[in-house]
C-alpha cells in the first residue's frame, strides 16, 4: 500500500495548465479524497471519478471531465524491468487539460513487485 503522497503528479503540455477551471477540478478532487492514506493507485482512481463526476453534477458550466483507463507499460531498454502503471485525468472546456497520475514499481525476482526507490 502507498500513500497519495507518494504519486508522482505531472501535467502534459509541458507542465502548462491550459485552462485554470479544468485545474481547480482536478485539485478539488484531489484535495477532498476521504482518506488519501494507504491507497492503492485502482483506489485513488476510483476516488478521483467519483468526486469529479459529483463536482461536473454541482457545475455543469465549468465543463466535463473523465479518467482515462489505467494503463500499464512494462520494458524499460527493452527488458520487462520497471512497471509503470498511469492514469490520466481529461478535462475539456475552454481548452483541454491533461494530468497523469503515476505509480512505478521495480520488479524482484524474490520478492515480486515493489515499491521503485
Amino acid at each position: 500500500m502507498k500513500t497519495l503522497e507518494q504519486y508522482r503528479f505531472y501535467q502534459s503540455n509541458a507542465g502548462k495548465i491550459r485552462n485554470r477551471t479544468e485545474a481547480h477540478m482536478v485539485l478539488y478532487a484531489i484535495c477532498h479524497l476521504a482518506d488519501p492514506s494507504d491507497l492503492t493507485i485502482e483506489q485513488v482512481h476510483q476516488q478521483l471519478q467519483d468526486e469529479l463526476t459529483r463536482y461536473c453534477a454541482a457545475y455543469p458550466s465549468h465543463g466535463t471531465c473523465r479518467i482515462s483507463d489505467i494503463q500499464v507499460s512494462t520494458t524499460i531498454m527493452g527488458k520487462p524491468h520497471l512497471v509503470t502503471r498511469r492514469f490520466a485525468i481529461y478535462g475539456r472546456g475552454r481548452g483541454i487539460y491533461t494530468m497523469c497520475i503515476e505509480e512505478t514499481v521495480r520488479k524482484d525476482a524474490s520478492n515480486g513487485y515493489l515499491p521503485a526507490a
